[in-house]
């Protein structure tokens, strides 16, 4: 009986060494992650818990608190806010950017005008940007498509 005790207070310190471990490189892979598409991490956090809502999770759920604690699950809750447009409701050193401007208008300078930040990654002409941060600058743009046709869906003809 003493001999499975022992036994079984090794094993759950072994469980709780391995999960530290197991949590421990899955933030060392978010924050390199972060660090490659340039966003801070104050910054990334807020937008990790706009996209979790936006998904429709309950991040009061023990479950879904276990789940974002994955580097993929926080990833993909961030990259859906990036998506959806939520980053402009993040201050990022002042008020609001962009949340004043037509999604259509933000999606046609991203694409046409070379000075805007997202053009050089959304069109990648000479594959100098990474394929995550072209991912992120056209998702970023078809949400502003997909937020513009939203507010202005198309009109039915007349019979």
């Amino acid at each position: 009986m003493a001999i499975q005790v022992a036994a079984m207070k090794e094993n759950m310190g072994a469980q709780a060494q391995y999960e530290q471990q197991f949590y421990t490189q899955q933030d060392q892979t978010f924050a390199s992650a972060i660090q490659r598409e340039n966003i801070p991490m104050d910054r990334a956090s807020a937008l990790v818990e706009k996209g979790a809502l936006a998904l429709g999770l309950d991040l009061n759920n023990e479950q879904t608190k276990n789940f974002m604690k994955g580097a993929d699950a926080r990833l993909m809750a961030m990259r859906h806010a990036l998506a959806i447009g939520e980053d402009r409701a993040i201050p990022d050193g002042g008020g609001a950017q962009g949340a004043d401007q037509n999604p259509a208008d933000l999606a046609k300078d991203a694409t046409t005008n070379p000075a805007n930040p997202l053009y050089g990654p959304y069109w990648n002409k000479e594959g100098k940007y990474s394929r995550s941060a072209q991912e992120s600058a056209v998702q970023k743009v078809n949400g502003w498509h997909q937020q513009a046709a939203a507010k202005n869906p198309p009109r039915t003809p007349r019979r």
